[in-house]
């Protein structure tokens, strides 16, 4: 959390201490599936920019649920 949030370990903490059960957590999520997403949508990117982890797929399978989906319903 605090690589993430550029803070203080004491800082971190305290907010996790404040914050509503899995706040912190979330957002450190969201974040790493927003990175993620900025490297799927990259597919014009050099090789060595491209890696594959269990976020990037988990953004491919969301991306071809959503394909899918729009399909059945626009057939």
């Amino acid at each position: 959390m605090c690589e993430e949030f550029h803070c203080l370990p004491s800082e971190a903490f305290r907010e996790w201490l404040t914050l509503p059960a899995g706040l912190l957590e979330d957002i450190l999520e969201a974040k790493s599936y927003a990175h993620a997403k900025a490297i799927v949508d990259a597919k014009d990117a050099p090789k060595s920019q491209r890696y594959e982890t269990p976020m990037t797929q988990m953004v491919e399978q969301i991306e071809m649920a959503i394909v899918a989906e729009e399909l059945r319903n626009h057939g």
